[in-house]
């Protein structure tokens, strides 16, 4: 019998999916070839994944070495939908106190936000990792049809 995997998800829907406010998993790869796993905040726009944090970071740092990224994405709450995103990331040091205000302001306020970011970027080198995807997977267990009948 073949494996029973639901139909990915519409455009549409995934896009609706990217908006909500989850917590993401960015894998990169270490410079021994293991994998780092972290879990990040993001915001999405224009079709890219942005997520602050220090240059000093180990996925920083990996991603400086090897641009080459899965970024998870899932609802943890049934019925699951859940998005990997095989993608390309790099960093960006431009306007990166307001693109790391937007992206935290998704779970907490804008002041607190701010206040974070600016404490941040006084003690560590700040910057935005950004990930363009290059193939998507997506699985949304809402959909009928994933047992067999």
């Amino acid at each position: 019998m073949p494996y029973p995997q639901k139909p990915p998800m519409s455009e549409d829907a995934l896009d609706a999916f990217y908006r909500e406010h989850h917590i993401a998993l960015l894998c990169s790869r270490n410079p021994d070839s293991s994998i780092h796993a972290v879990p990040v905040t993001y915001a999405y726009d224009d079709g890219e994944f942005l997520m602050g944090t220090q240059g000093e970071s180990r996925k920083a740092q990996n991603v400086v070495r090897n641009g080459s990224v899965t970024l998870t994405i899932d609802d943890r709450v049934p019925p699951y939908k859940a998005v990997m995103i095989y993608g390309t990331a790099r960093v960006d040091r431009s306007s990166v106190e307001d693109t790391r205000t937007r992206i935290l302001t998704r779970g907490m306020s804008e002041d607190q936000a701010r206040e974070f970011v600016r404490l941040m970027g006084e003690v560590f080198d700040s910057l935005v990792i950004r990930v363009r995807p290059n193939h998507v997977v997506s699985v949304d267990y809402s959909q009928e049809g994933f047992l067999p009948d």
